[in-house]
């Protein structure tokens, strides 16, 4: 946060540290809005990325609907989409990409990239000889959220000379919106979403990723709770989407489930 922004300022005493040189937050004002900013610095090493993942899923990162989270996570949601090796260079290894992902799922954030930007943009942020990466990215929450984006994506030309780094800065813009005040759990799901094809394929998918034949007993409870949160925000989200819009038509519900689809693949593998 720049000390000399005219429009946002850091509020007092709100920083917290989650994890030490890894994970921060603190609450500041966009105007007259108030919003949360976390910022995750994954480490590089597999064994600590996976420890740091489980910390961050288990906090209290996502009660705030008006939050946004983003950094560098030294892994990728998909090695197909968000990944380019030279010919002939081995592909990225991306340990724990899909235990990120059904966290962030877990947590209730969606990637602005996708969001914004469709299912197959590339968006590389961490450019290197052998390989192309989006490493680097911003997470909004998939309901009630009173953001609405506009652009996100990275910027060639932001910071260069002296600060040049092999990663790209990624700038977003957004405008706030209103949104209801109640509860997530006081909005009625629309039951027509349970009737398309492509969206049950979607819930399949979420489904999948928190459980699976190799889930320990031990852990099939925490397992099936994680599940049912993925399914019912996504559930909750779509049906937002259709208030919004004042209209609920096949098409959009179906438009819905592809986007979900392309960016949530099988987690489980």
């Amino acid at each position: 946060i720049r000390d000399n922004s005219p429009r946002v300022k850091l509020l007092p005493d709100t920083e917290e540290v989650l994890i030490d040189g890894r994970c921060l937050r603190a609450k500041c004002m966009v105007d007259t809005k108030e919003i949360e900013l976390i910022s995750i610095y994954l480490s590089a090493t597999p064994a600590e990325r996976g420890t740091q993942i489980d910390e961050i899923k288990n906090s209290d990162i996502g009660q705030n609907h008006d939050s946004l989270m983003g950094g560098d996570f030294n892994c990728v949601e998909d090695v197909e989409l968000d990944t380019r090796a030279k010919m002939g260079r081995s592909t990225y290894g991306n340990t724990h990409g899909p235990k990120l992902r059904a966290a962030i799922n877990t947590m209730g954030y969606v990637d602005a990239h996708r969001l914004v930007n469709g299912p197959t943009q590339s968006g590389f942020t961490r450019l290197s000889g052998s390989i192309h990466t989006r490493i680097d990215r911003l997470y909004t929450p998939m309901t009630q959220s009173r953001i609405n984006w506009q652009r996100v994506g990275p910027h060639p030309t932001l910071f260069t000379g002296k600060g040049a780094s092999d990663h790209l800065p990624l700038i977003g813009s957004f405008e706030f919106v209103g949104y209801n005040e109640g509860r997530v759990y006081d909005i009625r799901i629309n039951g027509d979403l349970l009737e398309e094809e492509d969206t049950q394929r979607v819930l399949n998918h979420l489904w999948n990723g928190h459980i699976t034949a190799d889930t320990p007993d031990d852990k099939l409870e925490e397992a099936w709770a994680n599940a049912k949160k993925a399914v019912a925000t996504y559930l909750l989200w779509a049906t937002r989407q259709g208030e919004d819009h004042k209209t609920i038509t096949k098409a959009m519900w179906a438009h819905h489930a592809h986007y979900l689809q392309a960016i949530l693949r099988p987690i489980a593998g």
